[in-house]
């Protein structure tokens, strides 16, 4: 399951997904999963507030965000690898 599917799946059925998590399936994959879909949309939420703001701090915004989305796809490969 890649990033977007799990957003996908949470949407579709939150029911089921909710039970999935309950019953501790694939958990640390939703984590993981999840924790990088909502940094990649509050980047895009970001610079699309900054681009009305200043230039500069969509520049800001992304090297932030690209660094934070490094950092949590080292962190979320070591966890699935535990």
């Amino acid at each position: 399951m890649n990033v977007f599917s799990t957003v996908i799946a949470l949407l579709r059925d939150r029911g089921e997904f909710l039970s999935e998590i309950h019953d501790s399936v694939k958990l640390k994959s939703k984590i993981s999963a999840l924790l990088m879909s909502s940094f990649c949309f509050f980047a895009v939420y970001g610079a699309i507030i900054g681009t009305f703001h200043s230039p500069l701090q969509v520049l800001v915004c992304r090297q932030i965000a690209c660094s934070v989305l490094d950092y949590a796809a080292r962190v979320s490969s070591h966890a699935l690898h535990l």
